[in-house]
Formats: structure tokens, sequence, C-alpha cells
């Protein structure tokens, strides 16, 4: 079934364990992790693919201790495209339990296979001036399922895209969503 998750990004002042504590009262199971985002107050570690062992395991123990929230996303991050980085990339993302890697890194034959062999999708963000849904499809073109986009709404809004056409549009390559409660186009909006 559909995952709804909340982006940390949405509590931008707080740190992850603040957020990770304002998700469970909100009743929230699921989260989408931004890198850069402090770990907790006082701590100068912060949410990346880059985080040292200490880092991940008090990760874990925050999401179990607040009730068993589960990471399913991470972005909006680059992901490296040669072979050895990007099979960093993955091995942490399997690690953590993420199920989507959302960035703008056009994907390659590196990405596709390891997104294929560690079951973990690459969705494609749009911010307003990046991946607008054609240049999506043909990114995706030849690639395997598990490439596709993150539809953006509000992004979509603000590029003046209405968004249930752009949904239609990339029907099938649907990867992972951030809705945003926008009711007028343009990007002062």
């Amino acid at each position: 079934g559909m995952k709804l998750s909340l982006q940390c990004w949405t509590f931008n002042k707080l740190t992850f364990f603040e957020t990770v504590d304002k998700a469970a009262g909100l009743g929230i199971k699921y989260l989408e992790i931004y890198p850069g985002q402090k770990l907790e107050p006082g701590s100068k570690e912060s949410v990346s693919r880059n985080m040292n062992e200490e880092t991940i395991e008090a990760v874990k123990k925050k999401l179990t201790d607040a009730g068993g929230l589960k990471l399913v996303a991470y972005g909006v991050d680059s992901i490296p495209t040669d072979e050895k980085g990007a099979r960093k990339t993955f091995e942490w993302a399997r690690r953590m339990g993420i199920e989507v890697l959302v960035t703008e890194t056009t994907p390659n034959d590196v990405l596709d296979k390891l997104a294929t062999q560690y079951k973990i999708k690459v969705a494609l963000h749009n911010h307003p001036k990046s991946w607008p849904p054609d240049a999506v499809l043909k990114a995706c073109k030849g690639r395997g399922k598990r490439i596709g986009a993150c539809c953006d709404t509000g992004h979509w809004m603000r590029a003046e895209l209405v968004p249930v056409e752009q949904l239609k549009k990339l029907k099938g390559r649907i990867e992972h969503l951030h809705f945003k409660d926008l009711d007028k186009y343009g990007e002062a909006h």
C-alpha cells in the first residue's frame, strides 16, 4: 500500500531528533530524511548519506524509542554516478531501510543497475527549474522500472504546470510524491 510520510524538511528549524518526536506525537509512522538536518540539540552531527557508524546507530535507536518510526526516503541529494560511490550510497540506504533515493542526479547505467540490485528506487525531483516531466521521461527511456519521478505538486504549481496533467503524463514512472498545499500558479507563490 501507500506510505504517507513526513518530509523532515517540514520541521527544518528543528533537529532530526526533535522532528522524530514531533512526528511521533502526530501519529506519523514514516519519514523522509534530508541531508544537513542537525542530529540533535548540541550535536555537531547531521543527517547525510555519509553518516558515521555512531550516528547511524543513534538514528536507529531514536526511531525505535519513538515507537518504531521508519525511514522510507532520503532526499533531495546527489548520488555519485561512479560504481564505488553509488554502491556506498545504496548500501547506506539499505541499512537505513530507505526505499527511495530522491535526487536531481541524471540516471546512468550504474544507478539503473544498483537500483535493481538493491531494490531501491531513484526518483528525479522536480524543483521549479529541474526535471520537468518530459525530461524525466527522456531520462527514464530504456531504464529499469525503479528509475522515475519524484513528483512535487508545489514545484509544478510554481512552474505553472497543472499537477493532474503531469501525473497522467508520468504514469508508470512515478516513484515518489511530494505534496504541497498551493492554490496559485507561478514562482512568487
